[in-house]
C-alpha cells in the first residue's frame, strides 16, 4: 500500500488530505483486502482528511458533490503520477478554471 498527502482546493475550500492506494505488497495484504471485500484487479483509493475523521473508498460516501467527491476519482485515476503534497484543484478538474490553483503555502 502507498500513501500520499494532498492539498484539496476548491472555491473557498482547503482540505489537507491523505490518499492510500490499496495495492497489496504481499499475499498477507492481498488476503486482508479480499477479506475486507476489495476485489482483486480493481484500483481502490482510501481518501480522508488529515485532521481526522473517516476514510472512504467510495466517493459517494462523501456526498454527491463537493471537493472530496470530485478529487476522489481524479486521485484514483492519477495516483501514480501525482506528487506528494500536490494541489488537487477541483475547480480545474471540473473545467471551471483554465489553470489549477497553487498551494496556500506559497501565498
Amino acid at each position: 500500500m502507498k500513501s500520499k498527502a494532498f492539498e484539496l482546493r476548491d472555491r473557498g475550500t482547503f482540505v489537507p488530505a491523505v490518499a492510500i492506494k490499496l495495492d497489496a505488497a504481499n499475499e498477507a495484504e492481498a488476503y486482508l483486502l479480499r477479506r475486507s471485500g476489495f476485489a482483486e484487479g480493481e484500483s481502490y483509493i482510501l481518501l480522508g482528511a488529515l485532521d481526522g475523521g473517516l476514510f472512504h473508498y467510495d466517493k459517494y460516501d462523501c456526498g454527491q458533490n463537493g471537493t472530496r467527491f470530485t478529487a476522489h476519482d481524479y486521485i484514483r485515476d492519477n495516483f501514480d503520477d501525482l506528487e506528494p503534497g500536490q494541489v488537487i484543484c477541483t475547480e480545474f478538474i471540473r473545467g471551471e478554471r483554465t489553470t489549477p490553483k497553487t498551494s496556500e503555502r506559497l501565498e
